[in-house]
């Protein structure tokens, strides 16, 4: 279900229980439920920043007017672009620190996933160290054998060299 749906629902929900008793517009809501017909609203104002169209809020007020409908098995709430009822969804606060929560998020994620690009790289790097370290050993290893045989094929030599030159 869209967030915004449940957004809807609970503006509803909050709006029925709140304002039925405080507010002139709970007439609207007084006459739906004396004559057990729904409550006809129409979305009016919806302001920019929420970032979603006129046209995809009326479908999440549908959204949200269907799980009413759905859990009391009663139509309390249809959409009329002509009714009198209406819905305003203003951009406050709280849409600001959860966009800002969102936008945090986003940030450490992005973060988050440099610093592993950056450790997988000095993973690399350390096991490549290794191996050319490792490799450097057998080389060094090898020229040692080497050295040392030339070493002894040079004495051998000279031993040779040295004898001759007694005789």
């Amino acid at each position: 279900m869209h967030p915004l749906s449940w957004l809807l629902f609970i503006i509803i929900s909050a709006f029925t229980s709140i304002h039925t008793h405080a507010h002139p517009v709970s007439q609207h809501l007084d006459e739906a439920e004396d004559d057990d017909s729904p409550l006809q609203y129409r979305i009016a104002d919806l302001d920019p920043r929420l970032n979603i169209s006129k046209q995809k809020m009326i479908e999440i007020s549908q959204e949200a007017a269907a799980i009413w409908e759905r859990g009391t098995g009663k139509r309390y709430f249809v959409y009329d672009p002509k009714a009198t009822f209406t819905v305003n969804l203003v951009f406050d606060q709280r849409q600001v620190r959860s966009m800002k929560r969102t936008e945090n998020l986003k940030n450490l994620e992005q973060e988050k996933q440099l610093w592993l690009d950056e450790n997988q790289k000095l993973l690399k790097l350390k096991q490549d160290s290794q191996q050319l370290h490792t490799q450097l050993e057998l080389q060094k290893i090898k020229y040692q054998a080497q050295l040392n045989a030339y070493t002894s094929a040079q004495k051998k030599y000279l031993n040779k060299s040295n004898t001759k030159n007694l005789n």
